[in-house]
């Protein structure tokens, strides 16, 4: 009995007589691909079905506002994975369909294929803000390496979980007016964090992944060329420290990482050291940014030390900034960022 029941299901499996499953591990909603030349980009498809074959199409409005249609047959392995690439035009959003089996239907909404920055420092890389605020253009994601959403504050992936304002939205609107793809960001700074805290040999904060380790998977999971660069905001807690001193920690950090990586990843370097207006900056931690700049370590961020009580929050008396300063932040490190993005795809 148990042998003539098997011979059945198998029969109408081969039949098609049950619905086919699909599972879909990439794209998400809000998924933003690195383009990789001006125009193009890839939109990495992974997942798992039980179907024969899969017919994609990808479509809608590229970064020139040119509606395209990008179809691909997928064949899944005998164990029903799949993982492919497929080429399209960068811009977005994208609307992702994969049809499959007799009445098999999945659509994912939103993908991208344009710009990703990951932040990394202390309290003012994070979501220390006093205020939230919003991304306007409906064009920024953020991203903890594994979930999408809108780049709404607070951001996905910090490692210290903080809840405030944050600088990504304005970044991610001023990119996107400038170039018309969708903006992916990625924070992973801790407030508060010495570069002592974020070497490689450093011990983990609170028993979770140490802060260069936790950067590192963040790196990992875009892949080699899969964002644009870092942007790191950190300096005011090594204030008492020489230059001499603080510049190899962030040496050893930057180099570290590219090592790591095993590409050279583009590093923009804030000069900070802003604490309050009792210290409004500190000359040793402002030379060493200066000569990570001078020495072409990293490239040039914004002197933020010189966004004083008018863009900081708590009425002027706090270190993090309020929302003035939250959007002059973000739009001040677009005009560093932008500049580079032209020289590599123009």
């Amino acid at each position: 009995m148990k042998k003539i029941f098997l011979g059945l299901l198998l029969t109408l499996c081969a039949f098609g007589l049950f619905a086919q499953d699909l599972t879909l591990y990439s794209p998400v909603n809000y998924q933003v691909f690195q383009r990789q030349t001006k125009s193009k980009g890839y939109v990495a498809v992974n997942g798992k079905t039980t179907a024969k074959s899969l017919n994609c199409v990808i479509k809608g409005k590229d970064y020139r506002d040119k509606e395209i249609a990008v179809e691909k047959i997928i064949k899944p392995d005998k164990y029903g994975d799949f993982k492919v690439k497929i080429e399209i035009p960068a811009g977005g959003w994208y609307r992702l369909q994969i049809r499959y089996g007799e009445n098999g239907f999945k659509e994912i909404d939103y993908v991208g294929v344009g710009e990703i920055i990951i932040g990394a420092g202390q309290s003012n890389s994070t979501n220390f803000g006093q205020f939230q605020s919003k991304q306007e253009s409906g064009m920024v994601a953020s991203t903890d390496g594994v979930n999408w959403r809108l780049a709404d504050d607070p951001q996905l992936g910090t490692h210290d979980g903080s809840n405030g304002g944050s600088l990504y939205p304005a970044l991610g609107d001023a990119l996107y007016k400038e170039f018309h793809v969708p903006i992916g960001v990625s924070p992973t700074g801790w407030g508060g964090t010495t570069a002592e805290q974020w070497q490689p040999s450093a011990q983990a904060l609170d028993g979770r992944i140490n802060l260069y380790d936790f950067f590192m998977k963040r790196v990992y999971n875009f892949g080699q060329n899969g964002f644009r660069c870092v942007i790191w905001h950190q300096g005011e807690s090594n204030v008492g420290n020489e230059t001499d001193y603080f510049y190899p920690l962030m040496v050893n950090i930057i180099e570290s990482s590219r090592k790591d990586a095993g590409w050279d990843i583009p590093w923009f370097v804030a000069k900070v050291s802003y604490h309050g207006p009792h210290m409004r900056g500190n000359d040793a931690i402002r030379n060493a940014h200066q000569k990570l700049w001078d020495e072409k370590v990293a490239f040039e961020g914004p002197d933020t030390d010189t966004m004083q009580e008018e863009y900081r929050d708590y009425d002027g008396n706090g270190i993090h900034f309020g929302l003035k300063g939250l959007k002059r932040h973000g739009e001040w490190w677009a005009e560093f960022i932008i500049p580079y993005i032209h020289s590599q795809i123009d």
